[in-house]
């Protein structure tokens, strides 16, 4: 009984909000790289409309799969860090992860929404809100794994 409580104390622990100092990346940082994503992609969709004949949609899912790619690239350390030992996968406070994935998935649906809005039906404005920017919100604020 007394693991299994110790384990739920580790549980509850990791889920709490981490001090400022030690977080990953400040929140300056997380909203630069934010707008950072948000410029690249209406430059990469400014320069795709000059020098293509694709539609909106065709841009979009282009975009997307780029975006998706450098996410998935991004990640791999983590991966690994939690595929060596799932078991206590965020459990340790000293073990921070990488934000830029999140906060660069931040910048696609921002940038989505901004470009889609008069086109997004209410399952999309859910997934960018709630699924997405609430989500990854959470994630800045607490320890995750």
């Amino acid at each position: 009984m007394s693991s299994q409580r110790n384990h739920c104390n580790s549980v509850l622990a990791a889920a709490t909000p981490l001090p400022a100092a030690a977080t990953m990346l400040p929140a300056h940082s997380v909203a630069l790289i934010i707008l950072k994503t948000l410029i690249v992609l209406f430059m990469l969709d400014g320069l795709l409309q000059m020098e293509t004949s694709w539609n909106k949609s065709t841009r979009w899912f282009l975009l997307h799969f780029l975006v998706n790619m450098c996410v998935s690239y991004l990640v791999i350390p983590d991966m690994v860090v939690m595929l060596q030992d799932p078991t206590n996968n965020g459990l340790h406070p000293d073990i921070l992860y990488n934000d830029s994935p999140l906060a660069i998935t931040v910048g696609l649906h921002v940038y989505h929404c901004f470009t889609s809005y008069k086109t997004m039906t209410i399952v999309d404005w859910m997934h960018h809100l709630v699924s997405n920017m609430l989500v990854c919100v959470l994630c800045f604020s607490y320890h995750y794994g």
